[in-house]
């Protein structure tokens, strides 16, 4: 087990093969996968909410929840994106709208809704909200610096 800085448990989870040129780069970094432990929230009734286990996927820009979990938090469907998947397909899937509690930071924003047998995935846009670092060599998720605000003239 390891820790984020100042907040919720990390932990690596199983190898799993996911395509020849992932195969390559696994093999020669010698990486597992990460998984985050965020709390996910229904953000019309922040009560209903559940903690839930992702896999970290740096390749992904969006955070998948499976149907299941969707219809126990009463998340609704807002829409549907289209998506490419790693095979190189493009899907169309439902989204919805929800709260991401990570370490007692709490941040909006949209879940993309799959299909019941999906593995929970959260993306670059989630990691990037909570300013959390990727480090696939250590094998560790660490609070990146606090972002600075820019003026625009």
């Amino acid at each position: 087990m390891c820790r984020a800085r100042g907040s919720s448990t990390l932990r690596p989870g199983p190898s799993r093969k996911r395509g020849r040129l992932r195969r390559r780069w696994r093999r020669r970094w010698n990486v597992g996968d990460l998984y985050l432990e965020l709390t996910v929230a229904n953000i019309q009734d922040p009560e209903r909410q559940q903690e839930i286990s992702f896999l970290v996927d740096t390749g992904a820009t969006r955070a998948w929840i499976p149907q299941t979990v969707a219809d126990a938090l009463g998340i609704q469907p807002a829409g549907t994106v289209m998506l490419e998947m790693a095979d190189g397909s493009v899907r169309e899937f439902p989204y919805g709208f929800c709260l991401f509690d990570f370490g007692g930071e709490t941040v909006a924003g949209n879940v993309v809704i799959g299909p019941p047998e999906c593995e929970p995935i959260v993306g670059t846009h989630v990691l990037q909200d909570f300013r959390l670092v990727i480090d696939m060599e250590r094998h560790t998720i660490s609070r990146g610096r606090a972002m600075r605000a820019k003026r625009v003239f």
